[in-house]
């Protein structure tokens, strides 16, 4: 007997009388289509909301760490001012061991790292986490005058910094082969500023003359035109001086980047002391650590100084803060 207004589906499939819908699979494949929509709307709701999570913890991270960081560049500013007012009374400076009282620290480093001997001489202080901050970088760091003493370039190689040490006195084969084993590159340069104060350098170790270049020099030999140095440390016994006047215009002039410098100062001459630290503000280079050295130099003849690039020190606050 046939039905009415009636066929017969495929087999399995239901029976279609009118319009009227007599399946159960078919009304389950019909919730099944209309609970897509509804799962869509629901993920691109909970997706909106993350997002507006994220930015508005984002948003607090942000105004967070800018008012830090203001606070950082009042603190320096106060710092700055007062080294002004101090230096209008030279009366005060006279006395041979206040030759350097008026240059205080005038940056504050959240991390700052005693790289090199743990005790006596030779350890230097550096802004930023080893483990952190330089380990993920592809950092560059020229040390000037080791005069043999590698511990503070052994610690930097164990982050993977590239590493330059200069030094064109004392007994030069040995202090390659020791840089060389510790993963360190030796050259028998020394660091000068402009010519007058000499190209060679006479090594009575050795019996030869060991050129001396300034900072341009060595970075287009070592052909590191285009890096940033990270970190520049010096200490050559006196030609500090005469180098930095040109280092410090190059910075301004941009030619090249320096991070950080590590340096120790020896001269007892107020005026040239007053000059180095005013070229270093130029330049936006600020004392984050001081240290005398009572080890060699009285405690006041020549003083251990960190300074920073402003540049660098924001770079540093940002990686340090997570902003």
């Amino acid at each position: 007997m046939t039905v009415p207004n009636s066929r017969a589906s495929p087999e399995g499939s239901c029976w279609e009388i009118s319009t009227e819908v007599d399946c159960p699979r078919l009304r389950h494949k019909q919730q099944e289509l209309l609970t897509i929509p509804i799962f869509v709307s629901l993920l691109l709701f909970l997706l909106v909301f993350v997002q507006r999570l994220r930015s508005n913890a984002s948003e607090i991270v942000s105004k967070g760490c800018n008012a830090l960081w203001q606070q950082k560049i009042d603190m320096r500013d106060e710092a700055l001012n007062r080294r002004a007012e101090v230096l209008t009374h030279l009366e005060l400076f006279v006395d041979m061991k206040a030759k350097y009282d008026p240059f205080e620290p005038s940056w504050n480093c959240h991390i700052e790292q005693r790289v090199g001997n743990e005790f006596g001489d030779g350890g230097k202080f550096v802004c930023g986490s080893l483990n952190s901050y330089f380990s993920f970088r592809s950092c560059l760091v020229y040390s000037v005058g080791s005069n043999g003493d590698l511990t503070f370039e052994q610690s930097l190689n164990t982050v993977g910094c590239e590493i330059h040490t200069f030094d064109p006195t004392g007994d030069t084969p040995t202090w390659e082969g020791n840089a060389t084993a510790s993963g360190v590159h030796y050259h028998a340069w020394g660091l000068r500023g402009d010519p007058s104060s000499g190209t060679t350098f006479f090594n009575p170790y050795t019996n030869t003359h060991n050129p001396l270049l300034t900072l341009v020099e060595m970075r287009t030999r070592l052909a590191h035109d285009g890096r940033k140095i990270d970190i520049l440390k010096v200490d050559c016994e006196g030609c500090e001086w005469a180098a930095f006047k040109l280092i410090f215009d190059d910075v301004i002039l941009g030619r090249y980047r320096v991070g950080q410098i590590q340096i120790e100062l020896h001269s007892l001459d107020f005026p040239v002391i007053e000059d180095f630290f005013k070229h270093a503000n130029q330049a936006k280079f600020h004392i984050f650590h001081k240290e005398r050295n009572h080890w060699g130099c009285d405690g006041y003849k020549c003083i251990e100084f960190a300074l920073i690039e402003e540049e660098t020190a924001l770079e540093i606050f940002k990686h340090t803060h997570h902003c």
